[in-house]
């Protein structure tokens, strides 16, 4: 199989080929450059010969433009009702290519086309085009899906994620349009046809007058200005080209329930504008209207006719921007001109592609093993969507006219299976070693395939995975793991170690949010057989025999704990920036890091050995009494990019650590330091005179968090504060230069 990509960094003028290995080759859009793009010439008659056909996703020109260059011989696909828009459109310019126009194959949704060895099934999607589509193609028994543009923000867009579900399922390669990651519109909010009609209909009730200088074919917004104009009581208005495209639509859309409402342009609410009908002109000016326009000298006629108007304006701003590649004077000139004549121009627009939200939505639901990003001149946030665990798979740049095997991409990622690929489900990302399965009920199950990994990793960090999607709205959920491996004889010490603290934060997990989380049969047996073993052993927890640890080669996480924890301006620092988030200060003095938390059975040597080590050896990072006597342990991250959620297993696992450990003296080794190290000893009093109180937990955050966590931070840290101990989490915030100015720490 090969994937050919012409011009795919660019937004438009993109051109797709896909070869099997049996030599049937298709192309997906043959489209032209926007205006002021720059780029190389793709010869089209060459590129289309010998092709088995041409699959154009909709009727924009920078999707179809090179239509008449595709070899004669070459059949061309187009969707039914979007091919009669499309020729309306080439028979009014009188186009020189109108027989080939003419001579374009339809298909309707999800008719399954054999082309070759392949087979290409269209599915409709939202777009400011009407009837756009996606296309599967089945090719070498793999599936690729090429979404054209797509957006889930129109009047139709909530059918495009069920149709992903239901029809389009997983798929192996996914070529995704990214029009909306570029830097141009990055920084555009969220804009839905909703907004743009309940905006619209506010102007127009404040305005008699109005035009809406708009895409012909923008079929969407042309549907949420017509429902606008009908409520607030205005005739409606336009030319006879657009009239006849408004016909093409309400034709089609009468025979699906589903969506006659939205497309219903009853003509008998449409007058077709002329520049001599006065009777027109009069019943306008005494009733309101709502006129569509287009920046032609026609309708420049008509702005001077009413010069006391509102001109909405809803195209892309961009092409209004002075001195970029994409400026349109056209579009300038039109509207200062009609300023000059007295009209008022307000934009209103919304977008006819997809927000990254919804490309994290599409990558959830079909879950493809590699995405090569077209459309758009910045593939890059693809691959940070991927760093960032929102999107999963393997991105891969295309460069333009290279080819690619995507069967020699997925081959390599699948030789690595000790590293983990992502899915994401409700936008959160499991790793493909952890089963993720969601009911009708949206109850869901996890399953952990490694359970003797790290807590931190995305691997076995079942807590943040279980919160997540508790905080994502999913109803109750269950917890279950692999136990051949931890049962085998061949099981490494650190492994074991590491089983059973997995098995320790189990049971305090499920204790703690009992009322919506559970465990399998299996996960219950095995937690019930290791709280039994541990009850009838002497478990405690070791006593540190050294300084903390300090190497300014160990990175800048490192040196910020130490010298949070072990400098006087550090320490200070961390009481005021904590006692700005609780309203408590910590005690200066009991403020320590690293203080072990290895669990070991003292009943077997009188105390902590190697050989008998329950869990795994951890460290807290920082810890401490505020002046209420509540322990205190933080979380420590630096950047912003922390690509793991793993952190929340952390803090929950030191949290409930404290709570059961080393708040009890009897989980305390008896024997006093000889060498206060670490502040031991003062744990050890807090405890011994039951002084200490609760525990409270806090993220520690310097740059950030997982994106994942930061944008529901307040859901998480409430949601965790529900736990059955009473445990009080939360975060706390430093900043990373302040703490880098403090001195070399040499606190113990």
């Amino acid at each position: 199989m090969n994937i050919t990509v012409h011009r795919p960094n660019q937004i438009g003028g993109c051109i797709t080929e896909i070869e099997s290995n049996l030599g049937s080759r298709i192309i997906i859009d043959v489209g032209s450059n926007l205006p002021g793009t720059v780029s190389e010439e793709v010869y089209v008659k060459e590129l289309t010969k010998c092709c088995a056909g041409v699959f154009v996703t909709h009727y924009h020109g920078d999707h179809v433009g090179e239509f008449g260059k595709v070899d004669e011989h070459v059949p061309i696909y187009m969707g039914e009702i979007g091919h009669k828009v499309f020729l309306n459109l080439r028979e009014t310019l009188w186009d020189e290519h109108i027989e080939v126009a003419r001579s374009f194959e339809t298909f309707s949704a999800k008719d399954r086309i054999p082309v070759g060895d392949m087979f290409v099934t269209p599915y409709r999607v939202d777009h400011s085009a009407y009837d756009s589509y996606m296309f599967l193609i089945e090719c070498d028994g793999k599936k690729i899906l090429h979404t054209g543009d797509f957006r889930t923000h129109g009047l139709t867009g909530k059918g495009v994620n069920a149709l992903l579900k239901h029809y389009v399922k997983k798929v192996d390669f996914l070529i995704c349009e990214g029009t909306m990651l570029s830097s141009e519109r990055e920084s555009e909010k969220m804009y839905t046809e909703h907004d743009l009609y309940k905006d619209a209909k506010g102007l127009m009730l404040n305005n008699k007058n109005v035009f809406v200088l708009c895409s012909s074919t923008n079929i969407d917004s042309i549907a949420s200005f017509y429902k606008a104009a009908i409520e607030t009581e205005k005739i409606i208005v336009a030319d006879k080209y657009q009239c006849s495209n408004l016909d093409i639509v309400t034709e089609d859309a009468k025979s699906d329930p589903k969506v006659s409402g939205i497309y219903n342009f009853n003509r008998k609410n449409i007058y077709t504008y002329s520049s001599g009908n006065t009777k027109l002109h009069n019943y306008m000016r005494g009733k309101g209207f709502c006129m569509f326009i287009r920046a032609k000298p026609f309708f420049e006629d008509a702005l001077r006719r009413f010069p006391d108007n509102l001109l909405i304006y809803s195209m892309w701003e961009g092409y209004l921007e002075v001195g970029k590649s994409y400026t349109n004077p056209d579009l300038i000139g039109f509207l200062d001109r009609a300023r000059e004549n007295g009209s008022s121009v307000k934009p209103l627009h919304t977008s006819g592609h997809a927000y990254e939200e919804a490309i994290i939505e599409l990558c959830g639901i079909i879950q493809p093993d590699v995405i090569f990003p077209i459309h758009s001149p910045n593939p890059g946030r693809f691959e940070e969507l991927a760093k960032e665990k929102k999107i999963g798979g393997i991105v891969k740049r295309l460069d333009s006219k290279k080819g690619v095997d995507p069967m020699k991409i997925l081959s390599c990622v699948k030789e690595k299976t000790s590293m983990p690929t992502y899915k994401i489900y409700k936008g959160i990302p499991y790793s493909s070693h952890v089963d993720i399965n969601s009911f009708d009920n949206n109850d869901v199950s996890i399953y952990i395939k490694f359970p003797y990994k790290n807590m931190q990793t995305d691997d076995a960090c079942f807590e943040a995975l279980a919160l997540m999607s508790k905080v994502k709205g999913c109803g109750n959920v269950e917890i279950g793991f692999n136990t051949e491996y931890v049962k085998s004889a061949s099981i490494k010490p650190a492994h074991k170690n590491a089983y059973h603290r997995f098995l320790y934060r189990l049971d305090m997990f499920q204790r703690a949010f009992s009322t919506w989380a559970s465990l399998t049969k299996e996960a219950a047996d095995e937690r019930d057989a290791f709280v039994s073993r541990m009850n009838e052993q002497s478990p405690s927890n070791n006593i540190p025999d050294k300084k903390a640890e300090f190497n300014e080669n160990k990175g800048e996480e490192h040196v910020i704990e130490n010298k949070l924890a072990r400098t006087n301006d550090g320490r200070k620092y961390l009481s005021e920036i904590y006692q700005r988030e609780t309203g408590s200060s910590l005690r200066i003095d009991s403020i320590h890091n690293q203080l072990p938390c290895g669990l070991f059975d003292c009943g077997v040597t009188g105390k902590p050995k190697e050989e008998n080590r329950i869990l795994a050896r951890g460290f807290f990072d920082i810890w401490g009494f505020d002046e209420n006597d509540n322990f205190c342990v933080f979380e420590l991250k630096k950047d912003k990019g922390n690509t793991h959620l793993g952190v929340i297993s952390e803090l929950f696992f030191y949290a409930v650590y404290s709570h059961d450990i080393l708040l009890n003296l009897d989980r305390l080794h008896q024997k006093r330091s000889k060498v206060n190290h670490r502040g031991y000893d003062t744990l050890y009093d807090a405890v011994n005179s039951k002084a200490a109180k609760s525990v409270g937990a806090y993220f520690l955050l310097g740059q950030g968090a997982h994106s994942l966590i930061k944008d529901n931070m307040n859901a998480l840290i409430e949601l965790m504060n529900s736990n059955m101990f009473a445990i009080k989490f939360g975060t706390v915030q430093y900043d990373v230069n302040i703490v880098n100015g403090f001195g070399k720490p040499d606190l113990d």
